[in-house]
């Protein structure tokens, strides 16, 4: 999530569909408003919200450099992972 309604992906990911996001305020309808081939990268802006909230927003974003990103370039990693044995 770059902001409230902005988020930053690899194009791949996106490429011929309209990916649903899924954020802590919901899942959201998405359109590309910027996408880069050669970076592999796409911004995506949310449309409508598709579910209720599951969780608390962020209180801060990420601050983006202005130096070039190139293809492997690191911009952040968020993620859980959660494994849970059978009748648990």
């Amino acid at each position: 999530m770059l902001d409230d309604k902005h988020i930053l992906t690899a194009r791949h990911v996106c490429t011929g569909i309209r990916p649903p996001v899924l954020r802590p305020d919901g899942i959201f309808s998405c359109e590309v408003v910027f996408e880069s081939s050669e970076y592999d990268i796409a911004v995506l802006r949310t449309t409508s919200r598709e579910s209720e909230p599951f969780g608390s927003v962020p209180s801060s974003y990420p601050r983006l450099s202005t130096d070039q990103l190139f293809l492997g370039s690191c911009v952040g990693v968020l993620s859980a992972l959660y494994i849970r044995k059978r009748g648990s």
